[in-house]
């Protein structure tokens, strides 16, 4: 059994401050009420209460707060040490982080695509069909994936006149070599390159662990592809909005022949209590997707369209880092084209231009950005953020 410091603030002190190095605790509040001002998008502030968390996604990845959270009555907070979270045996708190870090990753990537909508001047946000969705992966080169689309259609909406759809599904089926998912064992399968886990029409599906191989996840956006992001062995992918938010629902496509393996969300926080590795990786991945989603968002406000692409791929090379914290050299898994259309650059040819000039990012032959020397670009990124006055949320 773990004892946890009670730590009382006033009201109208703060716990902590925007861009301050972050502690190895986070709280969960027992008493009062906090207002957490985040000042990565204006005007954005939570109000936090009885039993919320407080700083645990900083923490986690040891980087800077991205906002500042101010007692509005005196406050009673419990403090947990970092390393104490892979020793909690109480389920009830397991859950609690868990449902925390998936309502703000919903939360942050509503206010992501509400940021990129001003940028790409959408007036109104357009939830595009089903059809269309499967159209858009279909015209993008994901043939297999609007295949899945197109069927899940039928099976979503049977009482529907499918003949149109019927048509496509049967001209696609004599153009593509459809493999179904081998079954390796009773919860592990090996999917085939261009397949489809899951889509966004869905809203209730299985948690799935990357054993080997490597998938994209997507999504649309007022009839624009967007790259979400791509993970590598050793991710999970998976989760169910907790607030609603439609904007968590995504496409996963495989890139590569991949094994996953499958757990029942009602099994899962039971595994991971059992699983200290799964656990670690539960809490880390999940805060690293929150902390780049802030990231995304603030760097759609930046300026410089330099500034944005440097930003981002700061952020996902300190992902990498996540799973070898020794590597100098690194290929991720996005080109410039995928960079671009997350942040809302139309420009995509400037950007290669200029990001090669620095010589610390070039691109492979298949369009991957390469970064040749880890610490290289870490202090490049370093120099052009100040000779840009451009604000920092990573450093």
């Amino acid at each position: 059994m773990i004892d946890f410091n009670i730590i009382e603030f006033k009201k109208d002190s703060t716990v902590f401050v925007s861009g301050e190095n972050a502690r190895n605790v986070f709280y969960i509040i027992k008493e009062g009420t906090i207002i957490d001002k985040n000042y990565v998008i204006e005007n954005t502030n939570f109000e936090l209460t009885v039993g919320d968390i407080l700083g645990l996604v900083s923490a986690v990845l040891g980087e800077p707060y991205y906002s500042t959270s101010i007692a509005i009555t005196d406050v009673q907070l419990v403090e947990i040490k970092i390393q104490d979270i892979y020793s909690i045996e109480d389920e009830k708190i397991i859950a609690s982080i868990y449902k925390y870090l998936v309502k703000f990753m919903e939360i942050w990537v509503g206010k992501y695509f509400h940021k990129l909508s001003e940028t790409l001047n959408i007036g109104s946000y357009r939830e595009n069909d089903a059809a269309e969705i499967a159209r858009i992966y279909e015209e993008n080169g994901y043939t297999l994936a609007a295949l899945y689309m197109y069927r899940k259609i039928i099976e979503i909406f049977p009482n529907h006149d499918h003949t149109e759809i019927n048509k496509k599904i049967s001209e696609m089926e004599i153009k593509e070599n459809i493999e179904s998912p081998l079954q390796i064992d009773h919860n592990l399968y090996e999917y085939r390159k261009g397949s489809c886990i899951f889509s966004e029409l869905e809203s209730d599906t299985d948690i799935y662990v990357i054993r080997d191989g490597k998938v994209g996840v997507y999504s649309v956006f007022d009839g624009r592809l967007i790259t979400r992001i791509i993970f590598n062995q050793g991710n999970i992918i998976g989760y169910k909005p907790v607030l609603g938010n439609k904007f968590l629902l995504t496409t996963c496509i495989v890139l590569e022949d991949t094994v996953v393996q499958t757990v029942n969300k009602d099994d899962f926080l039971k595994l991971a209590l059992s699983n200290k590795k799964l656990e670690y990786h539960l809490v880390n991945i999940m805060s690293r997707r929150i902390y780049n989603t802030v990231v995304k968002s603030y760097s759609i406000s930046v300026k410089s369209v330099i500034g944005k692409f440097y930003n981002m791929v700061y952020s996902f090379a300190k992902t990498e880092l996540l799973f070898n914290k020794n590597m100098d050299f690194l290929e991720l898994p996005y080109t410039a084209h995928d960079i671009c259309a997350m942040v809302g650059i139309e420009d995509r040819d400037y950007i290669k231009n200029e990001v090669k000039k620095t010589n610390v990012i070039i691109f492979s032959r298949h369009g991957k950005i390469i970064i040749p020397n880890l610490q290289k670009f870490f202090e490049e990124y370093e120099l052009y953020r100040k000779r840009n006055s451009t604000p920092n949320i990573n450093k």
